[in-house]
């Protein structure tokens, strides 16, 4: 399947959503026409425990939001094999 795609994508992990890293989010977000969108995938934090990924899910959504984006938290934390090999 072809999709013509253009844009900005930033994959961040390791203290996102903390103060530092605010700076550099709206100078990404700032690049966008409109409201800028955003998807949280809280997928490292899978490993550290129930309530861990929907903590940072929400610090994402609570983050982007005071940027005025658009924040949507996918919580794809785990994959059957099948559909990593392939896709359905």
């Amino acid at each position: 399947m072809d999709i013509p795609a253009h844009g900005t994508l930033a994959l961040v992990g390791s203290g996102e959503y903390l103060p530092p890293i605010m700076a550099v989010d709206k100078q990404l977000l700032e690049r966008i026409k409109g409201t800028p969108r955003v998807v949280v995938l809280p997928t490292a934090a899978a490993a550290d425990g129930d309530g861990v990924p929907e903590r940072w899910a929400e610090m994402g959504v609570t983050h982007f939001t005071k940027l005025g984006a658009a924040v949507e938290p996918v919580m794809l934390l785990k994959i059957p094999y099948r559909i990593l090999c392939n896709g359905t």
